[in-house]
């Protein structure tokens, strides 16, 4: 009987023992599941500012944004316990996919001087280009992060998982889903919510989003951005008014060739103080400047983002009013959209596009077809090319566009429209090998590394100045009025940080002011005709304006739109998201009250056409 009663007692106790393991283990479980997300959210903001002080002075600062930070990790890390029920591999996911998204942000603004966004991640193709010409270097933090992620999932390898059946993990997945909709719905997706939580939306600098809210507060409220509103006074009858209040241009009887060159990373290097060169890197564009139209486009990009700048110059609509960051062939051209090239087609020219790269490499293949051009001439198109840097030649660009030309002449008498897209001067320029050098350029103030990048520069610069030459030279010959155009699309990125620009002076190490945005976001262009030249310095105007005032001046017809920002353009000249120049010829930060108004109209007539209802969209490409 005692026996029996001494084995019951070491039996309740063993149970009772076991009862406070598990009870131990659970504990710690739920420690891991909470605390985890949270050293997560640690390691991601740590991987945007740099260091330890900063962020633990931002975690202190912005409580709110932590958490809201925190939840979305956690949400997503107990979405994955549910559905595997396996805490090791929660761990290792929750750990590779946010630390991934916190290296692509802080490579990206590093090489674009802008964060990771949302609609990024619709550039896969492109964003593996680029990633190929990114030197990932493993910096302490870096390790530092990786180590940890690693030790937390050895960690919760011991931990012992209980069975859940499916029904219960689908029951506890669909939970864990509800509240992540929630939590959009209620917060992220709420401007008047996020208003009362202390969340600053600087959607017009996406830096400046990141640095006040964090990185992953920062991401999310950009998902709303992807959503387009409609502007104010939008109607059928406030567009017509518009319209009916503008100038009137007279129609004109000269249908010229209309050859337009973007191109690549195209600048002035010899605005870089300091650096001498063993002869002029642009000759033709500065004999240009000095006897036809001449003048500075304001890009909305800096170091990328080509298409961007294409889509203004070929649809006269801004990206300022669409999301920083956005690409607009990528996200927005799903429908056939009036462009230049469509007007010009509908007036009987031959339109073709020529890029020396993938047809693919920002959805062109697709979009070409939609605003207007008759045939694309990619890469694939070119044979035996001469390859200069890293990449086909402008010279062969050069001589793929007059082919086209002389084809459409062979196949029908019509006027000529031809856009190219240079490749040869792409970054990076600290690997590019020129086996023919014939400019040099040296600064003694500078790093061997920043001589180097402009060397490379400078050649490709002398390149497409030497294309340009030969372009000119060829139609100077010929009977048919031709207008030929080149621009760049965006500054070089010389170097990660503005290196070169930083070294040589030309940028400083303070925060931007406005003339630091004019500076590094205007590039030149130069336009050439063989029937009506003239010395024009028209300064500096937006990139949507460019193919208006080329037109305009060279007695060119256009499209409706065009009329309408010319008009615009004699009020506000120069304005983004970010930089503006007022009625005195100054840069500012922020225009005015009448600016703004302006900014809208256009607005009006840019939804219309990309988003509405097409209320004016037919109207707004025809003639006078």
């Amino acid at each position: 009987m005692i026996d029996k009663e001494v084995s019951t007692y070491y039996k309740a106790s063993a149970l009772d023992f076991n009862h406070k393991k598990d009870l131990m283990k659970d504990k710690i479980k739920f420690l891991v599941w909470t605390l985890y997300p949270l050293l997560i959210t640690f390691l991601v903001e740590l991987l945007q500012r740099g260091t330890v002080n900063q962020t633990f002075r931002w975690l202190v600062d912005r409580p709110m944004h932590v958490l809201l930070g925190y939840l979305i990790i956690f949400l997503f890390f107990m979405l994955i316990i549910c559905l595997t029920s396996v805490t090791w591999l929660a761990t290792a996911v929750t750990g590779v996919i946010f630390l991934t998204a916190a290296l692509v942000n802080y490579f990206k603004i590093i090489v674009r001087g802008d964060p990771f966004v949302p609609w990024d991640m619709m550039l896969s193709k492109e964003l593996n280009n680029i990633m190929e010409h990114i030197k990932i270097q493993f910096t302490p933090l870096l390790c530092m992060s990786i180590i940890i992620v690693i030790l937390c999932m050895i960690g919760t390898l011991f931990i012992k998982e209980k069975k859940i059946s499916v029904k219960r993990r689908l029951i506890f997945s669909t939970a864990v889903l509800m509240g992540v909709f929630l939590c959009f719905k209620t917060i992220y997706l709420n401007p008047s919510m996020l208003k009362k939580v202390g969340v600053y939306d600087a959607n017009w600098s996406q830096i400046k989003n990141y640095e006040y809210n964090g990185f992953l507060v920062g991401f999310l409220i950009n998902i709303k951005n992807v959503m387009i509103d409609e502007p104010e006074d939008y109607t059928e009858n406030e567009m017509k008014k518009l319209i009916n209040n503008s100038n009137q241009y007279p129609n004109h009887d000269v249908k010229p060739n209309i050859i337009m060159i973007m191109n690549e990373s195209f600048w002035d290097p010899t605005k870089l103080p300091g650096v001498e060169f063993s002869e002029d890197p642009i000759p033709t564009v500065n004999k240009l400047r000095k006897e036809a139209m001449s003048g500075w486009i304001l890009s909305q990009q800096y170091g990328g983002g080509t298409a961007n700048t294409e889509f203004e110059v070929l649809t006269g609509n801004g990206m300022m009013f669409l999301p920083t960051g956005s690409m607009a062939y990528q996200q927005y051209v799903k429908k056939p959209m009036p462009s230049l090239a469509s007007f010009l087609k509908s007036e009987g020219y031959r339109t073709v596009a020529v890029h020396s790269y993938e047809k693919w490499f920002w959805n062109r293949e697709d979009v070409y077809p939609l605003i207007g051009f008759d045939k694309f001439v990619s890469n694939s198109d070119f044979k035996n090319p001469e390859i200069r840097g890293n990449f086909i030649s402008d010279s062969d660009t050069a001589k793929r566009v007059i082919s086209e030309y002389e084809a459409a002449q062979n196949e029908e008498e019509s006027p000529f429209f031809g856009f190219a897209v240079t490749m040869q001067n792409h970054a990076p320029y600290d690997d590019k090998t020129y086996p023919e050098r014939t400019i040099k350029a040296h600064s003694e103030e500078i790093s061997d590394e920043a001589n180097t990048m402009i060397n490379n520069y400078v050649q490709g610069a002398k390149d497409a100045d030497d294309a340009l030459n030969h372009l000119i030279d060829y139609f100077e010959k010929r009977d048919e009025p031709t207008i030929i155009v080149m621009f760049g699309d965006h500054l070089p990125m010389l170097g990660n940080d503005y290196k070169v620009y930083k070294e040589t002076g030309y940028l400083g190490n303070g925060e931007w002011g406005a003339k630091d945005y004019i500076d590094m976001y205007t590039t030149p262009f130069v336009a050439w005709n063989n029937y009506e030249l003239h010395k024009e310095d028209v300064g500096i105007i937006n990139a949507h304006y460019l193919a208006p005032t080329l037109l305009g001046s060279m007695n060119v017809d256009m499209p409706i739109y065009f009329n309408y920002l010319l008009d615009l353009k004699k009020e506000i000249p120069v304005y983004s998201d970010y930089v503006c120049i007022d009625e005195k010829g100054s840069p500012q930060l922020k225009p005015s009250p009448a600016m703004e108004e302006l900014k809208k109209k256009h607005w009006i007539f840019q939804y219309d056409m990309m988003f509405g209802k097409g209320y004016m969209t037919q109207e707004l490409y025809k003639k006078e």
